[in-house]
């Protein structure tokens, strides 16, 4: 499984956004520093404040900001809008019609309770503060 580009700009940004607490950041600043467009970022941006990440002030001056600390936001708070809520296989939705006879289902189940809980034990702050670990 890989995850796509949105994940890796969309921490980016946030990372961008949990250096600067107290001030409002445009779109353009953020995309300079995570060296992407502002168009596609402005995509991800929307993205995370519809899951109430950060959020957007209108006007001159305008921008984003987080919607709360970054020690109170998680990795897989972030992740999960970005990437359709990490669902890899259609029977972790629901949709398939079959995993009740599905032999793999509860390999994929738990692989997904097991991702989601290490991306949830993991605060934006951590990430930003961290960096690489080896």
């Amino acid at each position: 499984m890989r995850l796509s580009t949105k994940s890796k700009y969309g921490l980016k940004a946030m990372c961008e956004l949990a250096t600067r607490p107290d001030d409002v950041m445009s779109i353009a600043v953020i995309a300079s520093a995570t060296s992407t467009s502002d168009a596609y970022l402005e995509q991800l941006m929307a993205t995370l404040r519809r899951a109430g990440l950060v959020t957007s002030i209108r006007g001159a001056g305008g921008g984003y900001k987080l919607s709360r600390s970054a020690c109170d936001i998680s990795v897989g708070e972030i992740i999960r809008p970005l990437e359709d809520d990490l669902e890899f296989v259609d029977c972790i939705s629901g949709d398939c019609s079959n995993k009740c006879n599905c032999k793999s289902f509860g390999v994929w189940q738990q692989l997904y309770q097991v991702m989601n809980k290490s991306l949830d034990s993991v605060s934006l702050e951590e990430i930003c503060n961290g960096g690489c670990n080896g």
